[in-house]
């Protein structure tokens, strides 16, 4: 008798499901076997849906270190994050040793400057790494306008949401282009656990006064190696509709300052902090003594890395995501706290944030099973198993 057991941790709790082979004779045996991979990809469904599903976050994180295509040289990181039963996903990263003081002007071509998941689960050759990613019921390709910008190093950070109808970008590749299009650099996207520099930590963040805004944030760090980076995908609901930040309006790739937009009247978010979507250095939402400012070492940074981060459109209910990654040159985040700011650069909106971690010998001895074995490596063992019986 062989049983396979599944446990599926959500927030009202454990669900249990069982898959069951108990043979009676040997012809049910071979019969039950040959139904065996239609049996392991209910597993690996049930796996993929939920064995991820530690703490509080609503939000699954998949990294990816990206490494050079040919002789590009090209070098990044990129965090994805997938809100649960969402086909919008977030993603931020960055990248080294491309073409110095690249615009909107310079990537013209086809895939000029872009950043896109791709289908492909391989980085060995365009076929293997597929075309860009999207399933229905999206029809259009969403990944068309998502594009860098790089400074006088060569070296840039990306970000965006992209609605991409699924959310299963497990083990896909994560691809950079260069200006002219082709393909720089490529990594395979895998779950957080599976790189042991990241750390998952959360924010629950309620309103400030009667501002009426909260937001729940999901935050890593550690992505590409660096603890004092901190990335972060969160939405925010109760802001004001339908704000579209000066940043993204008409030269918001660099030909014309933000600085000078705001001075022409274009576009929301003009005041500073506008929009604003920080981690501040305090530990209690009292007030804004209590709260601190932008969280960041000023020894070992000359300039505020929150300056320009946060949201930049609501819709018409007054809902936002933002997304990105900030290096602070700090690496302690813990207990600090994350706060949303308005249009007008108000505080709207804030909470601690907390580590959502599991250790590896806590908490389910289940949970922490797959933990450790992973998903993939769990339905490999099984099929080994199952296998041995007819030795």
């Amino acid at each position: 008798i062989i049983a396979f057991a599944v446990h599926k941790h959500n927030a009202l709790g454990a669900n249990h499901t069982q898959f069951s082979l108990s043979p009676k004779n040997k012809h049910t045996t071979k019969e039950m076997f040959k139904q065996l991979p239609t049996t392991l990809l209910c597993l690996s469904a049930t796996l993929l849906s939920g064995a991820h599903a530690h703490g509080e976050s609503q939000t699954d994180v998949y990294v990816a270190s990206l490494t050079p295509l040919g002789d590009s040289g090209v070098t990044g990181s990129v965090a994805v994050f997938v809100p649960h039963d969402s086909d919008t996903v977030g993603y931020a990263g960055s990248g080294m040793g491309l073409e110095m003081n690249l615009g909107a002007e310079q990537c013209t071509a086809k895939n000029g400057c872009g950043v896109h998941i791709h289908s492909g689960m391989d980085c060995m050759n365009t076929t293997t790494q597929g075309g860009h990613f999207f399933d229905d019921p999206v029809m259009e390709d969403p990944w068309t306008e998502d594009r860098y910008t790089s400074d006088a190093n060569g070296e840039a950070s990306f970000s965006g949401v992209v609605t991409i109808g699924t959310d299963y970008v497990a083990g896909r590749a994560f691809v950079i282009h260069a200006a002219d299009g082709s393909r720089v650099a490529c990594g395979i996207l895998k779950f957080r656990t599976e790189d042991p520099d990241v750390s998952l930590l959360t924010s629950k963040t309620d309103e400030l006064s009667t501002s009426g805004v909260s937001s729940s944030v999901t935050l890593v760090t550690g992505v590409g190696g660096k603890d004092d980076k901190i990335c972060f995908f969160g939405k925010a609901t109760g802001l004001e509709p339908d704000l579209q930040s000066h940043l993204i309006t008409p030269g918001g790739d660099g030909s014309v300052s933000a600085e000078a937009r705001a001075e022409e009247g274009d576009g929301d978010c003009k005041e500073e902090n506008g929009c604003g979507a920080h981690v501040h250095g305090g530990m209690d939402c009292t007030d804004k003594d209590t709260q601190g400012g932008h969280f960041y070492n000023k020894d070992a940074l000359t300039e505020d890395p929150w300056a320009l981060v946060g949201y930049e459109t609501t819709n018409n209910n007054g809902m936002a995501y933002f997304v990105d990654c900030v290096e602070t040159g700090e690496t302690e985040f813990e207990g600090k706290l994350f706060i949303v700011h308005a249009n007008d650069g108000s505080r709207v909106s804030c909470g601690s944030i907390e580590s959502d971690d599991v250790e590896e010998d806590g908490g389910d001895g289940d949970s922490s099973a797959f933990s450790m074995m992973g998903k993939s490596g769990l339905v490999l063992a099984i099929l080994s198993a199952v296998s041995s019986i007819f030795m």
